[in-house]
């Protein structure tokens, strides 16, 4: 037989922080650019260019970290409004290596290489009602928030720079879509965002 828990226990604080900035990238194309997405519907997709060349165009979102400590945070998940898509394709959120775009002055040109690694990553899953998708990216987080390293070649980044997280095909070899979410209007329910769980007084 258990006692009583303690005060406080087992209690946690939940939230959710909507993102600051979207931008966009065309993987296709080497180099950029990336640019700011604009006031309609965010793209994901995967596109046939010319006879035998595929364009990925990939999501990337800013978002604030969270006040708690990364060993604190028990679960973030990054949920997109969908507004419309095509039924097969598969993609996931990666840790962006274009912290940049956390800044007031992002670059709007970048190399091949736009990720830090591929892990930890964030699959997506398409809600039971198909009107949000979700992505658990809750040990993304926190090896971000935590400066890394990344598992893959033990990059870093600095302590306390914004989340950066790229949204995209998870390979060139999946067939061809599109899937359109909600823009980034931080005065509507719709808007890209983390829904968080962490420990209270921890």
């Amino acid at each position: 037989m258990h006692g009583p828990s303690p005060a406080g226990a087992h209690l946690h604080d939940r939230g959710t922080t909507v993102a600051t900035r979207a931008f966009t990238f065309a993987r296709g194309w080497p180099g950029g650019p990336v640019r700011p997405a604009g006031p309609g519907p965010l793209p994901v997709a995967l596109r046939q260019v010319g006879e035998f060349d595929a364009e990925g165009v990939n999501l990337l979102l800013v978002f604030p970290l969270l006040k708690a400590r990364p060993r604190c945070v028990r679960q973030v998940d990054l949920w997109l409004r969908v507004l419309r898509y095509q039924p097969q394709f598969h993609i996931a959120a990666y840790p962006s290596k274009l912290v940049s775009l956390a800044s007031d002055r992002p670059a709007a040109r970048v190399g091949s290489e736009t990720l830090i690694d591929n892990r930890p990553r964030g699959d997506a899953t398409v809600t039971t009602d198909r009107a949000w998708m979700r992505f658990d990216v809750t040990e993304l987080y926190r090896t971000w928030a935590d400066g890394g390293p990344f598992p893959s070649q033990l990059r870093t980044v600095r302590r306390g720079t914004p989340l950066v997280v790229d949204v995209g095909p998870d390979s060139f070899a999946e067939p061809y879509f599109e899937v359109r979410f909600a823009p980034l209007d931080r005065e509507t329910a719709t808007a890209p965002q983390l829904r968080w769980t962490a420990a209270r007084g921890c």
